[in-house]
């Protein structure tokens, strides 16, 4: 009697994953085939690591030539600002 059958087995699909790899393996091995790059954890927190450092360098670096280089005084009572910058001072006062 010829039958048909609702479902086709494993072997014989085309892009069937043989048996012996795990389902992890296979959606690595799908996931690659479509283009989607992997990236290993611990490059993955290296990189986050290094831009955390050169964060910190850069801020601290610019807040070491803010305080070095300008000098910012404000004058509350007489309402006058005073600011320094390479050696030459400015002096602005509030007109009423």
């Amino acid at each position: 009697m010829l039958g048909c059958s609702i479902r086709k087995s494993s072997d014989q699909s085309s892009l069937a994953a043989p048996r012996g790899l795990s389902q992890p393996n296979t959606s690595f091995i799908a996931s690659y085939s479509l283009g989607i790059h992997h990236l290993l954890l611990i490059v993955y927190l290296q990189v986050l690591i290094t831009l955390l450092l050169l964060t910190i360098f850069l801020y601290s670096n610019l807040h070491h030539f803010l305080v070095k280089h300008i000098n910012i005084q404000f004058l509350m009572k007489s309402e006058q600002v005073q600011l320094s910058f390479n050696h030459q001072s400015f002096h602005f006062v509030k007109s009423h």
